[in-house]
């Protein structure tokens, strides 16, 4: 009986962690903005490596909008909406530690928050 009602259990948290889910399309502003978040903390955390990779790529241009949330530490979230989802996905897969820095943190990011993506 132990066993059923620990089953019961666990299939009542799955259910209701399932229903806390959300599924969104890649350029959905939530994501980005999920996404503009975990890089800003990244360039914050790792400023000295994103200097050096804006001298090595004078071309990558930014919006003012990513400089000003790197640099104000309150809620930067609201600053950052309404860039263009074509121009969140070059800033963040542009810089070489994408694949082994960024794509793990904003991964985790949108579990936490119960969101998974689907292609556009």
């Amino acid at each position: 009986m132990v066993k059923l009602t620990s089953i019961a259990a666990g299939v009542a948290a799955i259910a209701a962690g399932a229903s806390a889910t959300t599924t969104l399309a890649q350029s959905d502003e939530k994501v980005n903005l999920v996404e503009l978040g975990v890089y800003v903390s990244d360039i914050r955390a790792h400023l000295a490596q994103y200097y050096s990779f804006q001298a090595a790529h004078p071309t990558e241009t930014y919006p003012v909008e990513i400089a000003e949330a790197v640099f104000n530490y309150g809620d930067f979230t609201t600053m950052l909406t309404g860039i263009a989802p074509d121009q969140v996905t070059r800033m963040i897969t542009g810089v070489p530690w994408y694949s082994s820095r960024l794509k793990p943190a904003i991964s985790s990011a949108l579990s936490k928050d119960g969101i998974y993506t689907i292609a556009n």
